[in-house]
């Protein structure tokens, strides 16, 4: 956006002026021979990307193509703001007249010095950006398989109940599951007692002999009414 915002401001008269330079300088065999190869290398990378026949054999056809070119200096720079990106394999015929341009030499002409740098810098990011351009595609759909997948597994860690609080054999907070079972060597015998006296000891691995305090006493009872009546 740096490169068009430059470019934008580049006025109809400062573009008339680069190609009064051109006509100035390819008319004369003389002068044409002297002009800066960096020069010739922009005019043909503005008639690529405009899509204009860049015939460097002769100045009189270099001529032809900047004065179709900068057919009308009003427009022209709006058409490059508006220009689509290009292919990557398009983008590569740029590389090698983009290459000389940067050794380019300040002139006299103000008017020249300001397009080749507006148009030196738009060319640039417009080469930069169609060489990736394939990529974009491929890329965004990555980020977006990224993306889905982070959403994905941030929804999974939320959606995990939380661990659920129970009130176990073994106290609070402790599953019934997790509560060991008592051990043999912890198991020891108790005594139960009974309304006639000593009762039986009940083992706890065991129900022989297993009496409850209503029953013995029941049992006790009518032993009694029975020697009683003999």
């Amino acid at each position: 956006q740096r490169a068009q915002g430059q470019l934008r401001r580049l006025s109809p008269h400062t573009i008339f002026q680069l190609r009064s330079y051109f006509e100035h300088n390819l008319k004369d065999v003389a002068l044409a021979s002297q002009l800066q190869e960096a020069m010739v290398c922009l005019l043909q990378c503005l008639c690529i990307v405009a899509k204009i026949e860049a015939n460097a054999q002769s100045p009189e056809a270099l001529l032809s193509s900047a004065r179709k070119l900068f057919r009308d200096p009003h427009s022209f720079t709006s058409k490059l703001c508006n220009m689509s990106m290009v292919s990557s394999e398009e983008a590569k015929v740029l590389s090698p007249y983009l290459l000389p341009c940067s050794q380019f030499k300040r002139v006299r002409e103000k008017e020249v010095n300001d397009c080749y740098d507006a148009f030196f810098a738009w060319l640039s990011s417009f080469h930069m950006l169609s060489l990736t351009s394939d990529q974009v595609g491929p890329v965004a759909q990555e980020l977006e398989r990224q993306e889905w997948l982070l959403r994905r597994l941030t929804s999974q860690v939320e959606e995990v109940p939380p661990r659920r609080v129970s009130v176990g054999v073994g106290g609070l907070g402790q599953s019934p599951s997790f509560v060991a079972a008592p051990s043999s060597s912890a198991a020891t015998s108790v005594a139960v007692p009974v309304a006639s006296g000593r009762g039986p000891a009940v083992s706890s691995g065991g129900t022989e002999g297993l009496r409850s305090p209503v029953r013995t006493a029941g049992v006790g009872a009518r032993s009694g009414a029975v020697a009683s009546l003999q």
